[in-house]
Formats: structure tokens, C-alpha cells, sequence
């Protein structure tokens, strides 16, 4: 599973937080860091749906929370839209 989080003008989100819940799927809660340019990614992750949490850093405002359902030999893209920088 993967994603890639940026402010709705482009700028990527580095360092932040994501939290992957299994819901449907056996496993347990993984969190892992965005990269400098906002990807992150989730490997050898069961079938199955998943609730996506970030952290979002100070300053920036949307909705935290996804739900990607994994299925077998497919990449699963989660999404993240509307993440907006508040002044």
C-alpha cells in the first residue's frame, strides 16, 4: 500500500506520521514516517480493508482518516485529498 501526502498546492508533507489499522484483515497497528517528498508505504500487507490515520503536523487541516481495501497481487493507493495549510 502506498500514498503520497501534499498540501492541495503540491508541497509534499515530510515526517509525517501514518498509522495503518487492520479492520478486516488479521495484523497488527504499524505506523510509518512520509518521506521528503510526502510517499509513504505500507509492504506486504494482507487482504483486506485498512483505516489510514495521519498525525498532520501543526498548521495543516483536513480530514486525518482513509479506508483502503488491500486485495491480492494489486499495489492499493491510499488518498489523502484536501490537506490544506491554515495560517
Amino acid at each position: 500500500m502506498t500514498g503520497r501526502l501534499a498540501l492541495r498546492g503540491g508541497a509534499a508533507l515530510d515526517q509525517v506520521p501514518v498509522t495503518l489499522d487492520p479492520l478486516t484483515a488479521d495484523g497488527e497497528r504499524t505506523t510509518r514516517l512520509s518521506d521528503g517528498s510526502g510517499w509513504f508505504g505500507f509492504a506486504h500487507v494482507e487482504p483486506g480493508v485498512y483505516r489510514l490515520t495521519l498525525d498532520l503536523p501543526e498548521g495543516v487541516t483536513g480530514s486525518p482518516r482513509t479506508v483502503v481495501r488491500v486485495t491480492k497481487g494489486r499495489i492499493a493507493e491510499a488518498e489523502f485529498p484536501l490537506l490544506l495549510e491554515v495560517p
